[in-house]
């Protein structure tokens, strides 16, 4: 059988926006500009004054002055007068002071960890491009870190938008999560992001408005994506859901709802934990692909699936339809359409079968 992996919110996508442009190189040519100017300006020295003064031909002025510049001690390549000899004097002592700013600049640039940091953002700024059905998770604080987890541990390919930081030593160790120190309300930054291709987007920063704007920004840029919203305040809600959330948590509702539960209903919290682990993945969203063998297929018709689960069987415990709420229990005899979003439940061989 063949189908759509899990979603954050279905099979959702849009081709309007491209990887965008990655200018970390033109941030490094700029803090190097002065000391490549000076290095410049010392080889058109040499060129130009063994042209004038010794009436040589460029290569020989050329070669004459990389010599000079590098005081490797070659031969010089025509005798040289007193007045190239001077000339030559002049250009070591231009040469030497343009090397030595340099390689001052550029040592103060990587003791300081600037360096470090501008090629990290050009190895992201390459890899930005390959981030395809991804979720964006923007903000990178307690909430944001504990969806990063989660999204790593189900294999989501993951991009984190955070402002104020620099991704973490063991977000870069493990690999599997991209980076972008940046500002997520620009737009600018959610197409390097490659939102136009993403599934989801998760704007968990500790401020509403900023969520509401970053909401708002990514609801134009890409119509279909599915937006989930932090909102700090509860009041907030609203705002949220009019700028384009598709959905709204609070943590005083998350919390409030999870501790009563544990008190009133325990054995139904333990069996929820335990259907919801990431390690075990006994429930799965799956969304039907055009063409798959699910499409046109009855829910009976799977393999493995019954309505109650075996050892190697699944069931289909709920079904949403696009326009429509989820259903749950759909009815067996029930056909599946491209487009349908299916939870599915179980462990062993069958429920693997679906999505491959």
């Amino acid at each position: 059988m063949s189908a759509a992996g899990p979603s954050a919110g279905g099979q959702r996508q849009s081709s309007r926006v491209g990887p965008g442009r990655q200018p970390g190189y033109g941030r490094l040519l700029r803090h190097y500009r002065f000391p490549l100017f000076l290095l410049a300006f010392a080889v058109a020295y040499g060129v130009l004054g063994y042209w004038l003064v010794a009436g040589w031909v460029f290569g020989d002025a050329l070669y004459m002055t990389v010599i000079a510049l590098s005081t490797v001690g070659f031969q010089e390549v025509q005798p040289l007068g007193a007045g190239e000899r001077l000339f030559t004097i002049s250009l070591i002592l231009i040469g030497v002071g343009a090397v030595f700013t340099a390689i001052g600049l550029v040592t103060e640039h990587a003791a300081s960890g600037e360096l470090g940091r501008e090629l990290r953002r050009l190895r992201v700024n390459r890899n930005l491009g390959k981030f395809d059905r991804h979720v964006i998770v923007c903000g990178y604080g307690r909430v944001g870190e504990a969806t990063v987890g989660e999204l790593l541990a189900s294999g989501v390919p993951t991009l984190v938008i955070d402002r104020d930081q620099e991704s973490p030593e063991e977000l870069r160790r493990d690999g599997g999560v991209g980076w972008l120190n940046a500002d997520a309300t620009q737009e600018t930054v959610l197409e390097r992001g490659g939102i136009g291709r993403a599934t989801a987007l998760i704007t968990a920063i500790g401020s509403d408005a900023v969520n509401v704007y970053i909401t708002l920004t990514a609801r134009m840029l890409n119509p279909d994506l599915n937006i989930i919203a932090l909102a700090t305040d509860p009041e907030s809600s609203d705002q949220l859901i009019r700028a384009g959330a598709d959905r709204v948590t609070s943590l005083s509702t998350i919390g409030g709802h999870n501790l009563a539960g544990y008190a009133v209903r325990p054995n139904l919290a333990d069996f929820i934990d335990l259907s919801t682990a990431s390690s075990e993945e006994m429930v799965q969203e799956l969304t039907v692909a055009a063409g798959s063998s699910l499409d046109g297929a009855a829910i009976r018709d799977l393999p493995g699936t019954r309505t109650s689960v075996e050892p190697n069987e699944v069931a289909v415990v709920g079904l949403k339809r696009r326009g429509e709420q989820m259903r749950a229990s759909p009815p067996v005899d029930t056909v599946l359409h491209a487009g349908d979003i299916i939870i599915v439940w179980g462990t062993g061989e069958a429920r693997r079968a679906l999505i491959e």
